[in-house]
């Protein structure tokens, strides 16, 4: 299968940028890894690297297959290309509705796919808690 939709990103790209002032001139972010590499000295001592980086967007909140589906061994990434793919694209031009959002409202339909959007970044919130809370334990 090919690499399209392999690295699925639970924070959109778009969404990282509007966390840095200039998202035309800075490309990355500072992350905080919760398994810092770790490696052995000559003298067999573990030391541990750097928990914080920087990294770019595309490095940043974003797991390796996280949203494909396998089953009896046929793989899909259909829910990322159709379902996730469609929730980026509205809740991006709703979040971007909502931050120039000024009175009178126009009346368009952005404000019902913050709503989508805002109850999918809490069900991946609960879900990535979830998938921590177990990973800790």
């Amino acid at each position: 299968m090919s690499g399209e939709y392999q690295n699925n990103h639970y924070v959109p790209i778009w969404y990282q940028k509007r966390f840095v002032l200039n998202p035309v001139s800075e490309h990355e972010l500072y992350c905080l890894s919760l398994k810092p590499p770790q490696f052995i000295d000559s003298k067999g001592k573990i030391h541990v690297g750097n928990a914080v980086r920087r990294l770019g967007f595309g490095h940043c909140f974003a797991e390796e297959d996280l949203y494909t589906t396998n089953f009896n061994g046929v793989e899909s990434k259909i829910l990322e290309k159709l379902f996730f793919g469609e929730i980026d694209t509205r809740g991006r031009a709703a979040v971007e509705w909502c931050a120039g959002f000024s009175h009178p409202w126009n009346g368009s339909d952005n404000i019902n796919d913050l709503l989508i959007y805002s109850i999918w970044v809490l069900r991946n919130s609960v879900l990535q808690k979830d998938l921590l809370s177990f990973v800790i334990e």
